[in-house]
């Protein structure tokens, strides 16, 4: 192979020597934006002669032979545009500007479809849109409407079934994702998902099954403009929001200000086992609430013509409640009941969420070459309380137990990187940057009871942890084109200290490396409807604080989590083909992809004599998952989109804990469909259906799950105004079931704590401007 390829490209180039070359750039009317991945193709009595796919900076170069021709520009939700040209020599065209299509962005609203506004070398971009099945939700929900993402009952994000990946916001790490706080963030403030299986050395290496990348809104049109939004639901899901934005002259404003009330009620059932004649049924009934303030303001001004600078602060205010009544029947060996104990517990979390983040940008002379400056802070504190009343009701009442825990964790994180942009020859593009990270975690946890008239430690649960970060990494990429062919290379070398101690004494581990990181991307188009990629990365999985803070909880008296500070850092080497090819209507996007991880994460369950099965992570010795995934898009009619996602994977597990194997193999596979219809007087209707399939790791077979999304909204007020509904959750399908099996012991646990939840909302737009894009907070040196 390595001599039949050159030999294709020398051959290629013989045929097209002596043609004629036409350059040219595709930008924004109104922004004067390049537009990446717009197509471009050459005409000639009404026959395609050629075509291409614009580069990351707008850029296109076709060669044909002398003659007339039909030069057609089309880009997603633009007006086409189209010149006719005259080639008798190689010829540099003016920017070709699109207009935005105001009527192809209604019906692209209409339809509630998040449409792919392109491939690049590394990630898929999907717009979030006027998507009608996370319209009232939450950044939960619109992850969840995502191509090869998913999220569990529990909040935990999965990308092609793997847990193990990182969630960024505006390019950054936040707090919010990090500590499963998915329904902080409304889906209405989202502008778009980048989904990145194989990142390019420009992003940081953290995440084995790779990244998803959460982009906010920013408006950017003249004038006083923005909207409001109230929603009301059942279970209770109320809120109130406004996006406010100025712009004028150099000068852009912009803020959120979102307040929301939102409960969820579930249940739990579980039966468990052990070789110590040990019988329990557990029923639980649980009620959660969330009270939210979320303010986002910040501004933009424009130095020159060259240099710009961003400024924002976000806070988000979250007091969280559970109330949870628990019923433990315990029996004998000839499943007679012996006793019966009930708990009520009542749990209380405020936590204050700050974040602060600057940048500067600098475009100088050279078109493209561009320099970004960009600093983050973040603060936050986090109080759990937990209170938990005990009673033995069964075959006598004795008297009750009083139990409170108090959690006290606060942290200061702090993030610079600068990013350098130029580039090289016609289509080259070199890239370097540099980035340093520290994150200092403090958590106090007591635990008490109520003893002879006053509070008491509890087991001596009276910890003290200190969790000390560091993470420095550079990088150089190079990427460029040789005719459809292009390709992007990129080194990226990371280093890491992370220390965690208790105060006391009672243990410390520390861990310091360093690691190199390559990557590779290549991207063929055929034809302007048709492209092959090829990806490699290498990327690093490093434990989170809480996988390795030994100290667990006690909500739950028959299982508790901990964490194992020894926990080493997994290392990935994945590789991804992936075709993507559009018809009139029809869109397919194959993919196949491979994993190789060492030191791989997984939990191991043990159970004590007194029937407590505690849980906590541990290294394997190796992961490979191996799969295919498929997306289809397809629009028989005008008024009517059909999608649907599948994608499936074998995956094989090697290691041991205490000599006991954790070797497992097994095969699952997911399903997403979605309907979208566009009805008369301004209404659309967007039904989903969700499916995955069993899987088996060592010691816990998860049962299937599926779930089914409805949606419905009307347009009125010449579309300044949207009411909608939506109803997530029909029947109540959602259920998370496992059963676990170890050494001496069974649980089987059945879980549903989402329901079927049902809202009304109602968003008024003011001032809109159409035309306008919008932009994500530090846009300008993200990917």
């Amino acid at each position: 192979m390595k001599y039949v390829i050159p030999l294709i490209f020398v051959l290629t180039s013989l045929v097209v020597s002596g043609q004629n070359r036409l350059e040219g750039k595709i930008i924004d009317a109104q922004s004067g934006q390049v537009l990446e991945f717009a197509t471009v193709s050459l005409h000639q009595n009404g026959a395609l002669i050629n075509g291409i796919i614009t580069d990351l900076e707008g850029k296109f170069e076709l060669e044909v032979p002398s003659g007339t021709y039909l030069l057609r520009a089309e880009f997603l939700s633009y007006k086409a545009y189209e010149i006719e040209v005259v080639l008798d020599k190689n010829l540099v065209i003016a920017p070709i500007a699109l207009t935005p299509d105001v009527q192809q962005l209604e019906g692209v609203e209409l339809s509630g479809e998040k449409a792919t506004i392109g491939l690049s070398l590394d990630k898929k971009v999907f717009n979030v849109g006027k998507d009608l099945l996370s319209a009232n939700g939450s950044l939960s929900q619109v992850l969840d409407n995502v191509p090869s993402v998913t999220v569990d009952v529990d909040g935990a994000v999965a990308l092609r079934g793997n847990p193990n990946v990182t969630l960024l916001i505006n390019g950054k790490p936040s707090v919010l994702v990090a500590n499963n706080g998915l329904e902080q963030i409304p889906a209405e403030q989202i502008e778009r998902v980048e989904v990145i299986t194989n990142p390019s050395s420009n992003m940081q290496a953290q995440g084995t099954a790779g990244i998803i990348n959460i982009v906010l809104k920013r408006n950017r049109a003249d004038g006083f403009n923005g909207s409001i939004s109230a929603t009301t639901g059942t279970p209770a899901n109320h809120r109130l929001s406004a996006n406010l934005n100025y712009h004028t002259g150099k000068l852009n404003l912009f803020s959120t200000l979102g307040v929301r009330y939102l409960e969820f009620i579930g249940s739990q059932e579980v039966d468990q086992s052990n070789a110590n004649a040990f019988f329990l049924k557990q029923n639980a009934e649980i009620n959660r609430n969330y009270r939210n303030l979320n303010l986002y303001v910040g501004g933009e001004y424009q130095i020159d013509s060259t240099q710009s600078i961003t400024s924002a602060f976000y806070r988000s205010m979250n007091r969280a409640r559970n109330r949870i009544h628990s019923t433990y029947d315990y029996f004998n060996t000839a499943m007679d009941l012996d006793s019966t104990l009930t708990r009520l517990e009542n749990y209380r979390e405020p936590q204050n969420y700050n974040q602060w983040e600057a940048n500067y940008t600098k475009n100088f002379d050279r078109e493209g070459q561009k320099l970004t400056l960009d600093f983050q802070y973040d603060f936050w504190d986090d109080d759990e309380n937990e209170n938990f009343t005990s009673a033995i009701t069964f075959p006598e009442y004795l008297a009750k137990n009083d139990l409170r825990t108090n959690n006290i964790e606060s942290s200061d994180d702090f993030l610079i990187q600068a990013d350098f942009t130029s580039p090289i020859g016609e289509s080259g593009r070199f890239e370097t940057g540099i980035r340093g990270e520290t994150r200092v975690i403090t958590s106090k946890y007591l635990a008490e009871t109520f003893t002879d008239g006053q509070w008491q430690t509890y087991l001596g649960i009276d910890n003290d942890v200190d969790y000390h970060e560091t993470i420095g990494g550079a990088y150089v990429q190079y990427g460029n084109q040789w005719g459809k062919l292009k390709y992007q290379m990129g080194l990226r070398t990371e280093y890491t200290k992370i220390k965690i101690e208790d105060n006391k004494g009672d243990f410390t581990d520390e861990k310091e490396y360093t690691r190199v990181f390559p990557t590779s991307h290549l991207a063929y188009n055929f034809n302007e409807t048709t492209e092959l990629r090829l990806g490699y990365s290498s990327r690093i999985n490093r434990p989170r604080f809480w996988q390795l803070n030994p100290f667990g909880g006690l909500s739950d008296i028959s299982e508790i989590r901990l964490g194992n500070p020894d926990l080493d850092p997994a290392f990935t080497d994945a590789i991804e083909l992936s075709f993507l090819s559009r018809w009139e209507g029809l869109t397919l996007q194959p993919a196949l992809y491979y994993q190789k991880t060492d030191n791989a994460f997984s939990f191991f369950n043990t159970s004590n004599p007194n029937g407590i099965i505690s849980y906590f992570p541990v290294n394997l010795d190796y992961e490979e998952r191996l799969g295919a995934e498929l997306s289809v898009n397809y629009r028989p009619l005008n008024w009517l989109n059909l999608s649907g996602e599948l994608n499936y994977y074998r995956f094989l597990q090697k290691g041991s804990v205490d000599g006991q194997s954790l070797d497992s193999e097994d095969q699952t596979w997911t399903a997403r469909f979605n309907t979208r219809m566009r009805l008369p007087a301004q209404m659309r209707l967007q039904a989903g259906f969700n499916f995955r399939t069993a899987n088996q790791s060592a010691q816990t077979l998860t049962e299937p799950v599926y779930f089914l999304d409805f949606g419905l909204s009307k347009n009125f007020w010449q579309n300044k105004a949207t009411l909608s509904f939506n109803a997530s959750n029909l029947f109540d399908l959602r259920i998370r079931e496992t059963r676990t099996t170890g050494v001496g012991f069974y649980r089987h646990s059945k879980r549903n704590l989402i329901g079927d939840r049902y809202s009304l909302s109602f968003i008024y737009r003011f001032n809109p401007k159409k035309d306008q894009k919008e932009r994500g907070p530090s846009d300008s040196n993200r990917q």
